[in-house]
């Protein structure tokens, strides 16, 4: 219980982050450029309109803007690196239709983080026809209006949100998790605090296991919403012992739901060493994932090696409205 006092403890002030709208308040007039090759590729590119005077500024082209003789049917296609449209992230679109055209659009990543909807010109199409008889020549789609900056958008939270439970922390314990049933190292909790002079609520999640390591018997993954509006994670143990070495780095190596593997550092801001805070690319996985495995590689070139079962148990909590809607209650 020591662990999950402590927990509950820090759900500290943080400054909260800006969310970006869908919809930018300036716009700005681009066209789609395709040239078929004569190796039955199509190179595809864009122009920006200059906004003084409406001339079509040079090509674009990002370094991935080859679209393969035989494409998967229906199948989209985009540009990388995406192109910088004012402040907004922008990407070309194409895929080869059944009939044989090829369709390009444009693609937007118009709150700052995902991609929004087709931005599709009316007219986009490459015929089949036009792939053989305009080889070497730049054709160009209709005009449409990207957008070139973001703000925020407007978030209400529902009725009963922030969710608050009547006890600090409710503790699951998962027996079915572990190798033996005497050792409780398998479980997982939420809570809740409030601020007592704001009123303001933070909350906690968080999943524990058995790391395969003699030094740190059990990992604690954290995932929190701060009483002022910001989401974090963060990797501690449950021994109260210095999870990394002198200094503030360590080497993660991770994987989640067998998918890509991921090597990156992570950095520890607690003056003990007990608290690593988690990249913000695998913080956003957390959500979506049903297992991860973890290694921390230590500057003594130990390691710490565990997996975390079952990730969904802590976002499908009574407290889940609260990480939801996190900063804007």
């Amino acid at each position: 219980m020591k662990l999950i006092i402590v927990l509950l403890l820090t759900l500290s002030a943080a400054i909260i982050p800006t969310v970006l709208s869908a919809q930018g308040t300036s716009g700005v007039s681009a066209r789609i450029n395709a040239q078929p090759l004569d190796d039955g590729r199509i190179e595809f590119a864009m122009q920006v309109a200059n906004q003084a005077t409406g001339q079509w500024g040079d090509r674009i082209r990002p370094r991935v803007r080859f679209f393969p003789p035989e494409p998967n049917i229906n199948s989209w296609y985009s540009s990388s690196p995406p192109a910088q449209i004012g402040e907004v992230e922008t990407r070309i679109r194409v895929r080869r239709l059944p009939d044989g055209r090829t369709e390009f659009a444009l693609q937007q990543k118009e709150d700052g983080a995902n991609w929004g909807e087709i931005i599709a010109p009316s007219g986009r199409y490459l015929s089949s026809a036009h792939r053989t008889s305009h080889i070497g020549r730049w054709l160009s789609s209709t005009e449409v209006l990207l957008a070139t900056s973001i703000v925020a958008p407007v978030v209400v939270a529902p009725e009963g949100v922030p969710v608050l439970i009547e006890d600090d922390a409710v503790i699951v314990d998962r027996p079915h998790l572990r190798a033996s049933a005497s050792d409780p190292a398998e479980y997982y909790f939420y809570g809740t605090v409030r601020d007592l002079f704001t009123d303001r609520v933070g909350t906690v999640v968080s999943i524990a296991t058995k790391a395969m390591h003699d030094d740190h018997k059990t990992a604690v993954l954290v995932y929190r919403c701060h009483q002022a509006g910001t989401l974090d994670a963060y990797i501690t143990n449950a021994e109260d012992r210095r999870f990394v070495p002198d200094g503030d780095r360590v080497h993660v190596t991770w994987r989640i739901d067998g998918g890509e593997v991921v090597t990156e550092h992570w950095y520890s801001q607690t003056t003990d060493g007990s608290m690593v805070w988690v990249s913000q690319q695998f913080q956003d996985h957390l959500p979506f994932a049903d297992s991860a495995a973890v290694r921390f590689t230590l500057q003594d070139d130990s390691r710490v090696t565990f997996t975390l079962e079952e990730i969904q148990d802590i976002f499908t909590t009574p407290v889940q409205p609260n990480l939801d809607y996190c900063g804007h209650y």
